[in-house]
């Protein structure tokens, strides 16, 4: 069992800066009554956001500046005001005001300010129902309240000692346990995130980095293969295919969209080489063999006496 204070609302990852996770090492229940009061494994630190609420030392009078919390939609805190009067010796009557609020399962300590102002508690309640219980158990008159100082000073005598965790995985600061095989799958199990903490590097890819050139900056990749925009090299075959493998997308450009340019980008040497390998012969124009706009190429594709030449029709 784990115990959180501090968090005000309930979140799907991470906890609130003053959050406070504590491991329940023992119950125990109060003599003469049902509360069970729960010993944490180390002390909670008291600051604005997290405090005690000590037990009512002095003779108590009805008071309509009284509050029961527990959960309710997104908030772990959630506070309804209450009147209390002391019906029995054993029981306080409770007039709470009409909110609308779903108490189903709330559980805790009514607190209620005393002479000068400090809240106390007087009582504990449980609600199994959506409406706040009209009767709840007095820790007024030494009774219950006695027996709950008793075994709060009994526990205090000495350090609580740890059980053993039985879990054979990631113990998440919340409670629950992660399995083996879950942990370090980059999926936080934890809402903390601790099943994903210190695990081993893993490369997202397996192509390799090209290799320098040098002593300068550039880098270069083994024959066969181009040179991704983040010097990753991937093989001639894998680009254009439709398929993002360098990761940053530049194995496909939009030069991959046009024969002509798709092949200058990935088979260089055959532009203007005297083959037409685009079903258009877009790779043998004189455009494709660098001629001026006002030039032509003179040679014919398939004829490799010759390297070709622009002329110009001026």
């Amino acid at each position: 069992i784990t115990v959180l204070v501090g968090q005000e609302k309930r979140t799907n990852v991470g906890l609130g800066p003053y959050s406070q996770l504590r491991i329940v090492v023992s119950l125990k229940v109060v003599q003469g009554s049902t509360v069970v009061l729960a010993q944490m494994d180390r002390m909670l630190e008291f600051n604005d956001h997290v405090n005690q609420l000590c037990l009512s030392e002095e003779a108590w009078t009805p008071s309509d500046s009284c509050v029961m919390s527990g959960m309710a939609g997104d908030m772990l805190t959630k506070t309804m005001e209450t009147v209390v009067e002391q019906c029995s010796s054993t029981e306080l009557c409770l007039t709470a005001t009409p909110s609308g609020v779903d108490t189903l399962n709330w559980a805790g300590a009514l607190a209620c300010a005393d002479t000068k102002g400090r809240y106390r508690a007087v009582g504990v309640y449980h609600s199994t129902a959506q409406s706040p219980p009209d009767r709840v158990t007095s820790l007024l008159g030494g009774g219950v309240g006695g027996n709950i100082a008793r075994v709060i000073t009994a526990g205090l005598a000495s350090d609580p000692r740890v059980p053993d965790d039985p879990c054979e995985g990631v113990r998440c600061g919340l409670g629950n346990c992660v399995k083996e095989e879950n942990v370090c799958d980059r999926n936080w199990d934890c809402q903390e995130g601790e099943d994903e903490i210190n695990c081993p590097v893993v490369s997202s890819t397996s192509l390799a980095l090209c290799e320098q050139v040098g002593s300068g900056p550039e880098c270069s990749c083994l024959p066969g293969q181009l040179k991704c925009g983040n010097n990753l090299c991937l093989d001639l075959g894998a680009w254009c295919d439709g398929v993002p493998d360098c990761g940053d997308g530049s194995d496909e450009p939009a030069e991959c969209g046009a024969c002509v340019t798709r092949l200058a980008l990935l088979t260089p040497t055959a532009i203007c080489d005297s083959v037409p390998d685009c079903q258009d012969w877009s790779d043998e124009t004189s455009q494709a063999c660098g001629c001026q706009p006002d030039s032509f190429r003179c040679d014919q594709p398939f004829n490799m006496s010759s390297s070709p030449s622009c002329i110009s029709s001026t």
